[in-house]
């Protein structure tokens, strides 16, 4: 903490994060610091380094719903995303596929490293 700088009480911390959706320069705004004091803070307590953790798993979790939404209202980018990203197990992926065509003969070195695998 930088000299003439006061510290930060966790009670104070923690009723900054809500709202901000984890992000640590909106944090420091609230408090009135840098977002580089609100990283430190962060690294030395695990309290607060849960909270701020909460902040942005909920804020996925509006965000997601919100996309979710889309998908329902047959938003079709929306929707092709969502499978390419969260159907993968279904087999919405994209893959490139590459053919060689030649008339000399494919010829595979392999090293002992790649044999150890």
């Amino acid at each position: 903490m930088a000299k003439g700088q006061r510290k930060i009480s966790n009670e104070r911390f923690l009723e900054a994060i809500p709202g901000t959706g984890g992000l640590y320069t909106v944090i420091a705004g609230k408090l009135g610091v840098d977002r580089h004091t609100v990283s430190e803070y962060i690294k030395r307590d695990p309290a607060l380094a849960a909270a701020v953790q909460d902040e942005i798993e909920g804020t996925l979790d509006k965000v997601e719903s919100v996309f979710i939404n889309a998908c329902l209202k047959k938003d079709i980018q929306a929707c092709m995303f969502y499978l390419r990203t969260k159907g993968k197990s279904r087999g919405y992926t994209e893959k490139v596929e590459q053919e060689v065509s030649t008339k000399q003969p494919l010829i595979v070195k392999l090293n002992e490293l790649d044999m150890k695998g």
